[in-house]
C-alpha cells in the first residue's frame, strides 16, 4: 500500500515537473515515427499543435508573487489599433513585462476570435523574440491608415518657440507609429538630432550620443543653461541703456549752458535748474 502511494507520488511530480510538456512533446512525436516506420502510417507532424515560439520559452519562470492579469482582448474588429493594443498589453504585464520571453509566451492571453486564430496559424518556432512577434501581429492587423514612414521621421523640425521637451515628445509619438520601420538606436538618434533648431545644434557639435534619450537629456540640459543665462543678461542690458541715457541727458544739458553763457548770460529757470540737478545726483548714484 505504501509502495502504491509512493508510485502515485512520482507520477504527480512528474506531471507537475516543469518539463511535463516537453516530455508530452517528445513522446508524441516518437509514438508518430515509431508507427510510421513499423506500420507504414503517416501520422503528419502537422497534426499536433505545436506553438510559434520555442518550447523553452514555458519553462521561463514568472516573477516573485506575480500573478498572471485579466488581460483586455483584442480581436480584428476592435476599434483600438494594434499599437494601442500593445501598448496595454505590456502595461498590464507590469514587472513580467521586462522578460521578453515572457511577453511572447503570454500574449495569446491578450487575443481572442480571429485575432487568436492567427497567433495559433503561427509556424512552429517561426517567433524567436518579442520584436518578431509584434511586428507580425502589426503587418496583419494594423490597418495602415496612421501608419507612419521613415519619410514622417525625417520631415520633423522643431518649431521655433518649442520646447525640446515637447519636441522629443512630437518625435517620439511618430516613431511608435513606425511598426514596420527597422532602423538603429543611433541613425534614430541623428534624426532627431538632424531636427533640432540651428542654434541648439552649433551647440552640441562634435557631441556624442548613441540613443534619443541620451541625446535628449542633453539637449534639454543645453536649453536650461541657455535660458538661465540670457534671463541673467537681460536686467544687465536694461542698466545699461539707463546710464547711456543719463549721459546724453547731462551732455545735452551742457550744451544748453554753455549757449547760455555765451548769448546774453542767462540763468536757467527753476525747473531748468531743479531737473538738472536731479540727474546729476542719479549719475553720480550710478
Amino acid at each position: 500500500m505504501v509502495h502504491g502511494n509512493s508510485n502515485a507520488h512520482r507520477l504527480s511530480e512528474f506531471c507537475t515537473s516543469q518539463h511535463y510538456q516537453a516530455n508530452l512533446l517528445k513522446f508524441k512525436e516518437d509514438l508518430a515515427n515509431a508507427i510510421k516506420s513499423k506500420l507504414g502510417v503517416d501520422m503528419g507532424t502537422t497534426r499536433l499543435y505545436q506553438k510559434p515560439y520555442p518550447t523553452e520559452f514555458d519553462f521561463t519562470p514568472f516573477p516573485a508573487s506575480w500573478r498572471i492579469p485579466e488581460f483586455t482582448k483584442f480581436n480584428s474588429d476592435d476599434s483600438r489599433t494594434t499599437w494601442e493594443h500593445v501598448s496595454q498589453y505590456v502595461l498590464q504585464l507590469g514587472e513580467a513585462g521586462f522578460n521578453d520571453t515572457l511577453r511572447v509566451r503570454l500574449f495569446s492571453l491578450s487575443l481572442t476570435i480571429t485575432a487568436f486564430s492567427w497567433f495559433s496559424s503561427l509556424a512552429p518556432n517561426s517567433i524567436r523574440n518579442w520584436a518578431q512577434l509584434e511586428h507580425k501581429f502589426h503587418d496583419h492587423f494594423f490597418s495602415g491608415e496612421t501608419k507612419a514612414k521613415l519619410l514622417d521621421l525625417t520631415s520633423i523640425k522643431q518649431g521655433r518657440d518649442e520646447s525640446s521637451s515637447d519636441y522629443f515628445k512630437r518625435f517620439k509619438e511618430i516613431k511608435n507609429q513606425c511598426f514596420s520601420l527597422t532602423i538603429s538606436e543611433k541613425d534614430l538618434a541623428d534624426l532627431a538630432f538632424n531636427g533640432l533648431c540651428s542654434y541648439l545644434k552649433e551647440k552640441l557639435e562634435g557631441f556624442e550620443y548613441h540613443t534619443v534619450n541620451f541625446l535628449q537629456v542633453k539637449v534639454m540640459s543645453l536649453e536650461f543653461k541657455l535660458k538661465n543665462a540670457k534671463d541673467t543678461f537681460k536686467p544687465h542690458r536694461s542698466n545699461t541703456k539707463f546710464l547711456i541715457m543719463i549721459r546724453i541727458v547731462r551732455t545735452m544739458i551742457a550744451r544748453k549752458y554753455m549757449l547760455l553763457s555765451l548769448f546774453g548770460h542767462q540763468r536757467p529757470n527753476p525747473v531748468q535748474f531743479r531737473l538738472s540737478s536731479r540727474f546729476k545726483r542719479i549719475s553720480k548714484r550710478s
